[in-house]
């Protein structure tokens, strides 16, 4: 097994290749995982015993080796040899079982190897059935009790791809599966296991004859009663290394390893056994030592884990029992000592939880006394009824404390902070780690379900916005173009109360509605979340969010649906007078009808000749003034005199300033320049990262007044774009003649996105805009009527028409669905952080693949880049079948419509069906307003309408699918795109999360290197640091100001809008590195700057990072 023998090298795919051993044997184990679940445990299980035993005969004469040893160190220990014999004879016990450790052999060992092979093969070959289908069959394993390994024991790793593989399936199993996390601590052959399996009737090894190494962990559902009465589906078990072994007495790597094991094992559970056999004061003082320290610094990260020690006595008789307790108390105070003398700066004696264990002491609820498990010393003795009264007694401790335990968290949750919590646990300062991996996993959290709850949100109003148009559509039916008794006007009110009415109790509405279902129990759970967080402002201001976002929906589409009803109303008024223009130019035309009719050309000219005189009526009465003409005005009335001559006609010119090349701040004062000991530029320009923040402010900037109008020209907005472009400035030292340069800059990006928004306004809302979108409408009615006249025939033939537009359009509208589904549904759509791990992946594999180029733009300007990859990327998803979906739907509507047309027995009958059916889809304003006919006729009637439906109802009159991109709800899943001032990482909060009125308003982000955004310091070279390396004492030059403002400030003062600590997903920080040690001669010699220091690189982390550790772990999150 070589493979996890060269965990950190790149070449393991070449290893694996040429190592046909290795293939058979991996071969030969997945043959017993594919067994199904009964089978394949029976076959793991037989395994673990064959492998155990021949591990037991090749090691026995090592381990017998290692007793004699053993013999011999004690001897010496009491013949007062000198400690340099004694630190031999340790070496040497430690090298004989390192030997026994290499001689043996576990089914961890095939686990480590597949966690491998399932790194390599999810960059190599993400089809092979080793990424698709191992993770399963494991967590099906996991479910049904079977231990994996969680702590690799020999590398101190966690294979964090491998296991978050297997506990994603687990949760799709179990999305919302609420776990109790219990550990066992105790020194090296305690009987953990033993323990563990009288307890839970696990299935530990225990008598293999090999002390367990690293962490195991094992599932145990609960019986639905008990699971009802503690609030938790399962317990989580882990079985943990033995601490203090004999070998590695006074060795201070042990020690720190025995530390961190046990902080990581008290970190990540609601409550910890130590497990203590025997009455030795000095194993009772090791592991209360490690286990005071562990717990003081837990509670410096509000982290409160709670504990039970088992200690194995060997009196029968209770009333002997209370010696053992007081041994028990003055180890408790020894291990206080020396905890104290160890650690001054953490104030052991002053910590809560102290106080707490002894009052826990006092009233008996912490030491829990084991007698023997056997009736006499002998192997046949029989078992101990004591041992099963002290297994129950702890069994009820441990039920009592998970029902009384507030700290209980779901497997999702735990299993994704297992891998950040382990790398911060070997740091100094690691409580403090921990608290952060904790608030930033919780903030990240809070975002998500917020998020989640406003898409529910969205889509309760969508769909009771459909709903309220269609019934808008059904009532203007009644709309009169002859209207002397102000029908239209009752009619307009009519609707307007309509769609006050309807939008009022949304998304609480009364009738049965499958969506506003959806977002009450959403709501009802994001409640039940924050009651479980017990923090009272966090859920007062979530509230406040979400009710804020119902309000802002409510009036954002009461808005759009008046403007669609008065839009509604300028349609009936075109149509109506266009019809009664196409008519009177009809009559004229038909009455000189030659008797044989007009040919097609005749026909064609005749046709043309009408809408050009039509479209040339419209236009005489638009009064529309263009936008780029009332964008100039405005702009000469709010520049001409203030804006300098120069870039006035640079804007008339369409010419854009360089930004980058105009001197932006004063020369610096000398004695600025000598204290400065931060990262600046000595040249009055800005900075690359200082101007990519700037255009990001002015695009944003121009993107909120667009949408403050529904994306409309308006008198004024010249003049809100200049008071947004000062506020922009307000706070840089800029020089005034910069700030003309960033004025009109920003003229120059709002002109053409202006002009862009006005043109999908008018086509919707001008009475010009209307008639071209009704072109190919009227073109068909004039060329119909050229053919039949004011006929019957020809109504027949316009009723078809009409007919198949409402269902090539209800068709389309069924093919576009299909597509947003296909990409809603698509994994790495759900939430912005997953559309970063995906592009970000893409990134990097472009780079490995030696296409450096789409990365290095990105990080020179990160917002454009993400907008365009992400249109792309969405664009180009293959998911579902729209065209099969058109097809369905068109074949079914059309195939209703022809029954239910063969079944009209009536004119009236006949004509409610056809309004009725038109109403079905926006922007079809045809009516049928024939008086009765006879019953002859109306068999012609309908005769001809069926012949129109068979004779065009296989044509390909179609518009493409609407493309992804242009559906404001999936651009939405990108998320917010604001990036770091200092650093240009983007943020990963939802779109709009700014706007919220909770904390999740605070943009977060994986901090990056601040050299990928070209940031550098006084020497001109990159750097590495990342924001949350940065001290709180440093000083820090920005905005052009001459006096430095220390970090720690910095933050509060002009940046409380952004979060600068770490990120949970430790492996995306890695990734940037990564990214930055790849590119940093490019971007350095894009900038004309100086590669950073390799000490630089080594202090914030981006040396030593494996490409497949990274993105094997990134393609599981994703």
């Amino acid at each position: 097994m070589q493979l996890q023998r060269n965990q950190q090298s790149d070449d393991g795919l070449q290893i694996w290749e040429n190592n046909s051993e290795l293939q058979i044997l991996i071969q030969l184990y997945n043959s017993a995982l594919n067994l199904p679940l009964d089978k394949r445990r029976q076959a793991l299980a037989h395994i673990e015993r064959e492998i155990s035993r021949l591990s037991m005969i090749e090691s026995s004469k090592a381990r017998n080796e290692a007793i004699l040893k053993k013999e011999e160190l004690r001897k010496s220990s009491l013949v007062n040899r000198s400690r340099e014999d004694e630190k031999k004879i340790q070496d040497e016990i430690a090298k004989i079982w390192a030997e026994v450790d290499d001689m043996s052999l576990g089914l961890e060992h095939f686990f480590r190897e597949l966690g491998q092979l399932f790194k390599i093969f999810s960059v190599n070959m993400p089809n092979d059935d080793i990424v698709l289908e191992l993770p399963k069959l494991y967590s099906e394993l996991l479910i049904s009790g079977h231990t994996i390994e969680l702590l690799n024991g020999d590398t101190g790793t966690i294979s964090e791809a491998w296991f978050s593989a297997i506990c994603k399936h687990i949760c799709n199993e179990y999305p919302k599966l609420r776990i109790f996390v219990i550990s066992i601590l105790g020194l090296q052959s305690s009987g953990k296991s033993t323990l563990l399996n009288a307890l839970f009737a696990c299935r530990f090894a225990v008598s293999v004859g090999r002390c367990t190494r690293g962490l195991f962990m094992r599932l145990l559902f609960l019986e639905k009663d008990l699971s009802d009465q503690l609030n938790i589906d399962a317990f989580i078990l882990i079985d943990t290394e033995g601490l203090g072994a004999p070998e590695k007495m006074n060795d201070p790597e042990s020690e720190k390893k025995d530390r961190i094991l046990a902080t990581f094992a008290i970190g990540v559970s609601n409550l910890t056994i130590l497990n203590v056999l025997g009455e030795s004061t000095r194993d009772l003082t090791e592991i209360l030592q490690i286990a005071i320290v562990t717990m003081a610094r837990l509670e410096k990260a509000e982290m409160a884990p709670d504990i039970l020690m088992v200690q194995h006595v060997s009196e029968r008789n209770i009333a002997k029992i209370s010696e053992p307790e007081e041994k028990f108390r003055g180890a408790l105070r020894e291990a206080l000592k020396i905890a104290d003398e160890q650690d001054i700066e953490m104030g052991i004696f002053n910590t809560d939880c102290l106080k707490i264990l002894d009052e826990r002491i006092r009233n008996g609820q912490l030491l829990k006394p084991f007698r023997p498990f056997k009736n006499g010393a002998t192997a046949y003795a029989p078992p101990s009824e004591q041992y099963h009264e002290d297994v129950v007694n702890l069994y009820n401790s441990i039920i009592n404390d998970c029902k009384n335990s507030q700290n209980k968290i779901e497997f999702s949750q735990w299993h994704s902070l297992i891998h950040d919590y382990w790398k911060a646990v070997s740091h100094e300062n690691f409580a403090v780690r921990f608290k952060n991996i904790k608030e930033i996993y919780e903030f990240i959290d809070l975002g998500k379900r917020i998020t989640k709850m406003k898409e529910t949100i969205d889509r309760s109003f969508q769909k009771h916005e459909e709903s309220i148009m269609k019934e808008i559509r059904s009532k203007l039916l009644n709309w009169s173009s002859n209207d002397k008794s102000n029908i239209n006007s009752a009619l307009r009110n009519e609707c307007l109360r309509l769609i006050e009415k309807e939008l009022k109790d949304i998304p609480g509405c009364n009738i049965k509605c499958e969506e506003c279902e959806k977002t009450n129990k959403e709501r009802i759970d994001l409640e039940e979340y924050l009651k479980d967080k017990n923090n009272e402002k966090c859920e007062m201001e979530t509230n406040q969010t979400i009710d804020n976002y119902i309000t802002l929906n409510r009036q954002s589409v009461s808005t759009k649906l008046t403007q669609m009803l008065g839009a509604s109303f300028i349609r009936k008024g075109i149509s109506s007078e266009a019809l009664e223009i196409i008519n009177k130019r009809l009559e004229k035309i038909l009455v000189s009808t030659p008797n044989g009719g007009f040919s097609d050309l005749q026909r064609k000219q005749k046709v043309d000749e009408i809408w050009d005189s039509l479209l040339k009526y419209v236009s005489s009465n638009d009064s529309t003034i263009p936008v780029i003409v009332q964008i100039n005005k405005e702009v000469e009335e709010e520049y001409y005199n203030s804006l300098p001559i120069e870039l006035y006609h640079q804007y008339e010119k369409g010419i854009s300033p360089d930004l980058s090349k105009c001197k932006a701040y004063k020369v610096m004062s000398v004695n600025y320049l000598i204290n400065c000991v931060q990262e600046l530029t000595l040249s009055p320009c800005l900075k690359p990262i200082e101007l990519l923040a700037l255009q990001n402010k002015i695009d944003n900037s121009i993107d909120e007044i667009l949408k403050e109008r529904a994306y409309h020209f308006y008198p004024g907005i010249v003049r809100d774009l200049k008071k947004s472009v000062n506020q922009i400035c307000l706070n840089y030292k800029y020089l005034p003649e910069f700030k003309w340069n960033v004025h009109l800059h920003a003229l120059l990006k709002f002109k053409p996105k202006m002009i862009c928004s006005q043109e999908q306004w008018d086509n919707e809302n001008t009475q010009l805009g209307m008639l071209n979108q009704k072109k190919d409408e009227y073109l068909k009615l004039i060329d119909t009527r050229l053919q039949y006249g004011h006929t019957l025939v020809s109504e027949g033939h316009i009723v078809g028409d009409y007919l198949l537009r409402v269902i090539h359009k209800k068709a389309i509208n069924a093919g576009n669905r299909e597509r947003k589904d296909a990409v809603c549904n698509t994994p790495w759509l759900t939430c912005a952080e997953s559309v970063r791990l995906k592009y970000f992946e893409h990134l990097a594999q472009q780079v490995r693949d030696g296409n450096k180029e789409e990365a290095i733009n990105h990080f020179l300007n990160p917002k454009e880049c993400i907008e365009d990859w992400f249109k792309r990327a969405v664009d180009n998803i293959k998911g579902g079948n729209p065209e099969q979906k058109y097809k369905d739907t068109f074949h079914a509507e059309f195939n209703r419509v022809l029954q239910d047309i063969r079944n009209c027995e009536h004119f009236e009958e006949t004509k409610m069906f056809i309004n009725n059916y038109m109403t079905q889809v926006d922007n079809i304003d045809y009516k049928l307003d024939l008086n009765q006919i006879t019953e002859e006729h109306l068999k012609i009637f309908l005769f001809t309408i069926e012949e129109e439906l068979k004779t065009r109802g296989n044509d390909s009159r179609r518009e493409p699918f609407q493309c992804p991109s242009d559906d404001k709800s999936i651009m939405e899943k990108l998320g917010c795109t604001e990036a770091c001032y200092w650093c240009g990482a983007l943020c990963w909060g939802s779109r709009d999360h700014h706007e919220n009125s909770d904390k999740t308003k605070i943009h977060h982000t994986s901090h990056q290197p601040a050299g990928l955004a070209c940031a550098y310091n006084r020497k001109n070279k990159l750097t590495a640091t990342p924001c949350h390396n940065i001290t709180d004492d440093k000083d820090m030059y920005y905005f052009g100001k001459d006096v430095p403002t220390k970090w720690g400030v910095v933050k509060v003062q002009d940046f409380s809008d952004w979060k600068f600590d770490p990120h949970c997903m430790h492996f995306f920080n890695d990734l940037m590195c990564w990214f930055f040690v790849t590119l940093y001669e490019d971007l350095a010699k894009r900038r004309n700057l100086k590669p950073p220091s390799r000490k630089d690189l080594k202090k914030n982390g981006c040396l030593s990072l494996n490409y497949n550790d990274i993105i094997s772990t990134i393609k599981t999150k994703i």
